[in-house]
């Protein structure tokens, strides 16, 4: 990547670990305009164009990745989400299997691309479909070791916390994700609500929790 494509890239990927989906198209598609054989830029641009719901860009873009470069990590994960997506709509696949083959899909995307975090998100996701809370969990940490700001690993990692009964940790990622300057999109505001819910109901619950302590001896 030249110097241009590199500041659009850095932005883009900030926009959009925030969930700012739609600043975080424009910005991949000014860094494809310098560098159109960029896998990487059209795997954001992928990820966030599915946030805004346009299903057939977000196709045409996982197809560029498997054309340019099908060996990549970023093609697995172009495989991945390919195979899960276009089954799951229509139930042509038992769905253990369907999931099972997705996570070892988005397993060789990291054995090519370690630091290719929405790769450990969405095998989180994956591994959520399966029961594996706490492999999810492992995901979801991982995902956010790469990228700090990861809102939506935020969100789903004290989604899973809550659901597991750890409701301190739930509470501080959930609250930590309602501080990120998130975008305008419908799916930005519906998960900012989800989350909001899940972090009162969380809250509540470890108020439940702490009046049924014992009191304290003085």
């Amino acid at each position: 990547m030249n110097i241009d494509s590199s500041f659009h890239f850095r932005r883009g990927v900030s926009c959009y670990h925030v969930a700012d989906f739609e600043s975080a198209v424009n910005e991949f598609s000014k860094v494809l305009n310098f560098d159109p054989d960029s896998v990487d830029a059209y795997l954001y641009r992928a990820l966030a164009t599915d946030e805004c719901g346009d299903p057939d860009d977000l196709r045409t873009d996982l197809e560029t990745i498997l054309r340019l470069d099908p060996e990549s990590g970023q093609g697995d994960f172009a495989r991945a989400w390919m195979l899960f997506n276009g089954n799951i709509r229509k139930a042509e696949q038992d769905p253990k299997t369907l999931y099972e083959e997705t996570i070892q899909l988005y397993s060789n995307a990291i054995h090519l691309s370690p630091d290719l975090a929405p790769a450990y998100f969405y095998r989180g996701e994956m591994r959520c479909g399966v029961g594996d809370r706490q492999g999810a969990l492992e995901d979801y940490d991982k995902a956010i070791e790469l990228e700090r700001s990861y809102a939506q690993a935020y969100w789903r990692r004290g989604q899973v916390r809550s659901e597991l009964g750890d409701l301190r940790q739930a509470i501080d990622d959930l609250e930590f994700y309602l501080t990120l300057p998130m975008g305008a999109t419908w799916n930005s505001r519906i998960m900012k609500n989800i989350s909001a819910y899940w972090l009162q109901l969380a809250l509540q619950s470890e108020a439940k929790d702490n009046s049924q302590l014992p009191p304290r001896e003085i």
